[in-house]
């Protein structure tokens, strides 16, 4: 939440220190503490990552990623275990894609895929959600290759799921909806719907306004990185310069100053909360 909110400095050394705690208590008991030493690992690679420490990012991750395969190898009937896993897997591949390196992001994004599908077979209501965010982040990896019907088929399964989560606690998963719309209306854009795209930037702008006015310091990057890419819609679509005018004064009120040359897409990195117990 601290990394959400921007206190960054903060977030990094609450992080290491439970780091170093984590490694500790790994050393004298690894079968109890190895699972959190690895989501810590996990949750410091996302802030890396986020800025722009790939290296970091990537090193902490490949030690998270070693210690989840074991950990969930060494007991497959802990789903929360294989579900670590697949957390670190599909995190790994955003940084992984956008670092150029597309097959391996694929090839992790596939596995992570198909340990959640599985988990989500036998608790949906714990891990349709987690799902979701797998196929949202293929999809953005299939458009950024030329795959655009693969990339559209991941995006809208992802939509339907998260829609369908919505109904069910709509404060909990109306962010990933106004995130795969964005997504879409990228891809939507890219492929010539422009009518389709800008539907999506629509509702999507709208769930964002409406998240943005519960809790602004968590949501208004989202809703900016939005309407950036609205924005660049709105250039090769009949708009009027009023719609424009309206757009650019709401994105000077989140802070921004000046148009993006291209797109934004939403690729989504899972952390976890860790137990008090656990720290």
């Amino acid at each position: 939440m601290l990394r959400q909110i921007g206190r960054i400095s903060e977030a990094e050394e609450k992080c290491r220190e439970a780091l170093k705690i984590h490694r500790e208590r790994a050393v004298k008991s690894p079968d109890k503490h190895n699972q959190h030493l690895s989501w810590n690992l996990n949750n410091l690679a996302v802030l890396l990552r986020q800025t722009d420490r790939e290296s970091e990012a990537e090193e902490a991750y490949r030690e998270a990623l070693d210690i989840a395969r074991e950990t969930a190898y060494g007991a497959p009937e802990a789903v929360f275990l294989t579900d670590l896993l697949a957390t670190v897997l599909s995190n790994l591949a955003v940084l992984l894609r956008q670092t150029g390196r597309t097959q391996e992001a694929e090839e992790s994004l596939l596995e992570a895929l198909e340990i959640r599908k599985e988990l989500a077979q036998k608790f949906p209501e714990l891990f349709l959600h987690r799902v979701a965010t797998t196929l949202n982040n293929l999809g953005v990896l299939l458009a950024e290759t030329d795959r655009s019907s693969e990339a559209e088929d991941a995006l809208r399964e992802a939509l339907q799921l998260r829609r369908e989560l919505v109904k069910k606690s709509p404060d909990l998963y109306q962010p990933g909806v106004e995130s795969t719309l964005n997504n879409l209306a990228i891809l939507l854009r890219r492929t010539g719907r422009l009518s389709e795209s800008e539907n999506a930037y629509h509702e999507a702008i709208d769930i964002g306004e409406e998240l943005v006015s519960k809790a602004p310091t968590v949501y208004q990057h989202d809703l900016a990185r939005t309407l950036c890419n609205y924005a660049i819609l709105m250039s090769e679509v009949e708009s009027t310069d009023e719609a424009a005018q309206k757009v650019w004064t709401r994105l000077k009120e989140l802070g921004v100053e000046s148009p993006i040359e291209s797109e934004e897409w939403s690729e989504e990195e899972e952390e976890e909360a860790l137990p008090v117990a656990a720290i």
